[in-house]
């Protein structure tokens, strides 16, 4: 599940969010992308905070670290709850552009100016983003910053792992970036979608003897180890919207067993309507 600025199929998506002790989240998202619409398109990640180039890690030398996690921690049920929203205190350059994989990267604080400055790439390199997506954006995404990653081609590929981090408008509230739309336009508020994805979260309660040790085939950065990570797979229809953890609340339950994977409720939240769940 993601935006695309125009029509593409995907699946197998993977998405890993947590909190660090550095104050900033850690976001990675991998999927697999077979794009549809003959020309150059885009996958579009809101992001509630700040990035910046300099937080984004380059996973070429461990591409499989997500199937990791995915395939040794993985727990039946993962629910989660909504968050409120607030306004992003900006301080950064409105664009960076550079390359992850065979991603060409564009990050901006400005939605408003991101047409203006795709038309300052090449052609080869420029994906079409309509007037009602950057509408959407605009309207519900006020005051987000984006993580534009650039393909094209026609044939289905493994995406390389996106891994950023970047400084939460709200750091007790874990997002995962759910909301879908693969066809250029807006995405359907009021719709539901088919969900094929796995979503990746640090407990940081668990007791020592419920924590799933994973093994990574390849070396991996510091970030990601003596993690205590639980994967979950969702294949079902739900309505379309974004998802959060409460990082307080899975802290404080997630230390007894019985509580720790059946106490949240999955919620799909509208990014500036959302509903804070008691």
């Amino acid at each position: 599940m993601c935006i695309t600025s125009a029509k593409a199929k995907l699946s197998k998506t993977r998405i890993m969010s947590m909190a660090l002790d550095n104050g900033r989240h850690l976001l990675s998202y991998s999927n697999k992308a077979k794009n549809l619409s003959g020309k150059v398109n885009s996958m579009i990640l809101p992001v509630p905070g700040k990035v910046n180039r300099d937080w984004f890690h380059n996973t070429t030398d461990y591409n499989d670290f997500l199937g990791d996690i995915e395939d040794q921690a993985y727990i039946e049920e993962f629910r989660s709850r909504g968050m409120a929203s607030k306004g992003i205190d900006r301080g950064f350059l409105s664009f960076d552009e550079f390359q992850v994989g065979f991603y060409k990267v564009v990050t901006t604080d400005n939605i408003e100016a991101l047409r203006e400055h795709l038309n300052t790439l090449d052609e080869s390199q420029r994906p079409d983003i309509s007037d009602e997506l950057l509408d959407f954006f605009k309207e519900h995404y006020g005051g987000w910053s984006f993580v534009i990653c650039i393909f094209s081609g026609d044939k289905e590929m493994d995406a390389q792992p996106i891994m950023f981090e970047y400084e939460p408008v709200e750091f007790n509230y874990i997002y995962f970036p759910m909301m879908d739309g693969h066809n250029g336009g807006a995405p359907d508020l009021t719709g539901q979608v088919s969900v094929d994805h796995t979503l990746i979260v640090d407990f940081p309660g668990l007791e020592e003897d419920m924590v799933r040790k994973v093994k990574f085939e390849q070396e991996v950065p510091e970030v990601l180890k003596r993690r205590k990570f639980v994967s979950t797979k969702w294949k079902q229809s739900m309505r379309n919207g974004d998802m959060y953890v409460d990082l307080g609340e899975l802290t404080r339950k997630s230390k007894d067993a019985s509580e720790a994977y059946s106490f949240f409720m999955r919620k799909a939240s509208h990014p500036c309507r959302i509903e804070v769940q008691g």
